[in-house]
């Protein structure tokens, strides 16, 4: 066989063979100052049908302060357990090891410890090809001059008129680094949900409905939108966005707005806040 022949044939074979297994997708979401004043990173994704060819391994930001692993059960309900990870020459690294099906990871990292400019940079790095990579980014109501590298983003409005930057990635190569970097300024140092809260408070106050008895409590739905837990969160960050990206993945128990998979019993949607029936 000629040379000439060999080359292109190898043009083709060399990448199905290096990246043939990997993730069927993954999902990075950065949210910056949502319950305290730090940087929130979480990342989840499910394995390709193939397998993986050894283990998961990824990079996390230098100045990560704790990692957690989020492990489902069942259907609503998740187990959330510290998880190490190590320092390498090239930053700090997780090995996830033989991950089989869904996985995720909440990251901690970069406290602001007052008011004034945020900077966040993320060197972004998985060892598994990825078939398709969604990074998302929320921009904190409070934020001014907020500033992403993404330039290229898709802009959306969550139903709290939260602004999220999504960026689709297809086949992401292992070893291909991609450098994320957020700025803005919080002038208050305030976080997300206390922004949210002042918000409700002042809707609060304004005069119950004429008919309403003067000692009978207004009823004011706040929990469900403003005092999520952390569970919660996680819930409607990673499951409903797992179920989402899942063709044909939406069951009957989910929300009718939003499609995220709805906690038992309950009678507003954790990810939307939509009133269920």
């Amino acid at each position: 066989m000629k040379k000439t022949t060999i080359l292109p044939l190898l043009t083709i074979l060399i990448p199905i063979i290096l990246f043939g297994e990997g993730l069927e997708y993954a999902r990075v979401s950065i949210v910056p100052e949502y319950e305290g004043n730090n940087m929130v990173i979480f990342i989840s994704g499910k394995t390709d049908s193939t397998g993986m060819n050894g283990s998961l391994e990824f990079a996390i930001p230098q100045e990560t302060d704790s990692l957690m692993q989020i492990k489902f059960i069942g259907e609503n309900d998740v187990d959330v357990q510290p998880f190490p990870f190590s320092e390498r020459s090239n930053g700090n690294w997780v090995n996830a090891g033989a991950v089989s099906g869904e996985f995720a990871f909440m990251i901690i990292s970069h406290h602001f410890h007052n008011p004034g400019k945020r900077d966040f940079t993320f060197n972004m790095e998985f060892n598994q090809v990825i078939q398709g990579l969604s990074l998302e980014i929320q921009e904190p109501p409070m934020a001014t001059q907020f500033h992403s590298s993404e330039a290229d983003a898709e802009i959306e409005d969550d139903p709290h008129g939260q602004k999220i930057h999504r960026v689709h990635l297809h086949d992401f190569k292992p070893g291909t680094q991609k450098s994320i970097h957020i700025s803005y300024i919080n002038e208050r140092g305030i976080t997300t949900k206390g922004m949210l809260q002042e918000m409700m408070g002042n809707q609060s106050d304004m005069p119950p409905a004429r008919m309403q008895r003067e000692n009978e409590p207004v009823v004011r739905h706040k929990l469900y939108l403003w005092q999520p837990t952390l569970i919660a969160i996680i819930l409607a960050v990673f499951i409903g966005g797992i179920y989402k990206m899942q063709p044909g993945a939406i069951e009957e128990n989910a929300c009718q707005e939003c499609k995220a998979p709805l906690v038992k019993n309950a009678k507003f949607c954790s990810s939307c806040g939509s009133k269920l029936a």
